[in-house]
């Protein structure tokens, strides 16, 4: 009796501390606390009515405040004209910061994917986002080093938690007519929200800087060989996801978009769709040229990407962030500008030369 006592004890304590164990199985494997979602190595996240917030900024110059000696980067140093100090940088910082936490407000999401070009290298990477450090994301940084003779880079950042990295590929671009320049890389980054593959590409292209028809030609060449991958991607699977992000130095209705990369606004059966295009027809735009606001930070989907019903997008335009904060009237032409950090050697302390952009996905899996 006393052995069928202790044995059926043995066994209702047994029952007890499996539930227990299973229970705990489902807490480290589902949502946390705050209800954000934290994925554990082996586990699935439920992404079922989540969002995927997908961010981009040109950050103006985020150079840390160390020679280089294999780039040109003296104008951000102590002892430049600039006197680019640690103060600063570590203010530069902390509005970038304020930057994101704004987007995070504005989105009620803190992003998951986000593109970031004029970076000098991974750790200026680090340091933004040991400043902005949400509660809700573990990020993780994919960058390479670009032949840019300023040694301005892209960067991408992902949160783990949402997004699992595959693989990743910088793009060099050669310039035919003019093989001595170079360039920024183009970042392509191969990924997969809850099991589905996403393509995304951070662009920075060429600048204007010595006239539009005069440097077309090199942003041409960036277009080519993003169009070029494309082309491998999609030969691969006719149906991928493809997401390119990027401050193109071009908008939306140039050349290198809408004839090479095959961008629009429309769903005319072109292979790519913009989502800036629209906003660039009004005269939005995310840059101001002499009191001219232009659209050259864009994102532009495949269509794949775009019917998706697993990704569906919460607008066919992209948002602009553009706080009050963020922008300074121009004393002579009365205008509001994005508030950038200089203005040659002058500093201002502000924020960028250019405004953020962010799309959002609800994910249906």
């Amino acid at each position: 009796m006393n052995r069928l006592y202790f044995f059926s004890l043995f066994l209702l304590i047994a029952s007890w501390h499996f539930a227990c164990q299973g229970e705990k199985s489902n807490i480290e494997n589902g949502k946390n606390a705050s209800g954000s979602i934290e994925l554990r190595e082996g586990s699935i996240a439920d992404f079922s009515d989540s969002l995927l917030t997908v961010a981009f900024y040109n950050v103006e110059n985020l150079f840390d405040i160390y020679d280089d000696p294999k780039t040109n980067d003296n104008q951000f140093l102590p002892s430049s004209e600039k006197e680019w100090t640690a103060e600063r940088y570590g203010e530069k910082l902390k509005n970038l910061a304020k930057v994101f936490s704004a987007i995070e407000a504005h989105a009620s999401d803190s992003p998951d994917l986000i593109g970031l070009v004029e970076i000098e290298n991974e750790q200026v990477i680090k340091d933004l986002i040991g400043q902005f450090n949400p509660s809700d994301a573990s990020y993780k940084i994919v960058h390479e080093d670009s032949p840019d003779e300023r040694g301005i880079d892209v960067g991408f950042v992902y949160n783990e938690n949402v997004f699992t990295y595959l693989s990743h590929e910088n793009i060099r671009v050669y310039f035919e007519q003019d093989p001595k320049v170079k360039t920024r890389d183009i970042l392509y980054i191969r990924g997969s929200v809850n099991g589905e593959v996403l393509h995304v590409f951070v662009n920075h292209w060429s600048s204007r800087r010595d006239g539009e028809k005069e440097t077309e030609f090199k942003r041409l060449a960036c277009a080519r060989m993003v169009k070029q991958k494309i082309f491998a991607i999609q030969k691969e699977n006719a149906e991928a996801n493809i997401l390119l992000m990027g401050d193109f130095n071009d908008y939306p209705n140039n050349n290198s978009l809408v004839n090479v990369i095959g961008a629009n606004n429309s769903n005319s059966g072109n292979s790519f769709f913009n989502l800036a295009s629209a906003i660039h027809e009004r005269g939005e735009g995310t840059y101001n040229y002499r009191g001219k606001w232009g659209m050259l930070d864009q994102m532009i989907l495949s269509d794949a990407l775009k019917n998706d019903a697993r990704f569906q997008l919460s607008t066919d335009e992209l948002y602009i962030l553009k706080e009050e904060w963020m922008l300074y009237q121009h004393p002579k032409y009365k205008d509001f500008r994005p508030n950038r950090s200089y203005g040659g050697p002058n500093y201002y302390g502000g924020y960028s030369d250019h405004l953020p952009v962010y799309i959002q996905f609800n994910l249906n899996f």
